[in-house]
């Protein structure tokens, strides 16, 4: 399997500041309860992978207790690890190929597709977390064409949908067909 993009992602495992905390809300809904509606940026019904993360929003539940963000985004998406410790090469285009666990086997899948609970897209292992903890070794940015890596850690993501769909008001990134806050 080639991975020709590489993602560039903070991961903040089980930290309520990464995955904010607070209660959302506000407002003349009759349907929002005591403390209001849940944020426009949180419909209900779309918890678990793909819930949005950040300060300020809802803690990310148990199953996707980890919030990766774009480089210097401020909002992010609720995930998992789906490949942790694993090995790869660098590529000709600075990305990985070659990497073990193999990201798009059953095993790696099902961690992804069995936390994501929408309908339009689907859970899959295709984000390569970067960074602090994380790093890969040797830790070169970008990877270099031959290089055996360990250390290797990918998170889940979302894969867009057919027609470029994307659930919870999440936004299909068509350059890298994965939806995004």
């Amino acid at each position: 399997m080639r991975l020709s993009r590489l993602f560039c992602i903070a991961v903040f495992i089980g930290a309520a500041a990464a995955c904010g905390g607070g209660k959302g809300g506000g407002g003349d809904n009759p349907d929002g309860g005591g403390d209001g509606p849940p944020p426009v940026d949180a419909p209900p019904g779309l918890a678990g992978l793909g819930q949005k993360c950040g300060t300020g929003l809802p803690q990310c539940p148990t199953e996707a207790p980890g919030c990766i963000t774009a480089q210097g985004a401020a909002v992010g998406i609720c995930t998992n690890i789906c490949v942790m410790n694993g090995t790869a090469k660098g590529d000709a285009n600075g990305g990985f190929t070659m990497i073990m666990p193999d990201p798009t086997a059953a095993p790696q899948v099902m961690k992804c597709t069995s936390i994501y609970h929408g309908t339009a897209a689907s859970g899959v292992c295709n984000q390569i977390i970067a960074g602090g903890q994380f790093m890969w070794m040797p830790p070169d940015t970008p990877p270099k064409n031959g290089t055996s890596y360990t250390g290797l850690n990918m998170a889940c993501g979302i894969a867009c949908g057919a027609g470029n769909t994307c659930d919870g008001g999440l936004t299909c990134n068509a350059q890298t067909m994965t939806c995004v806050p």
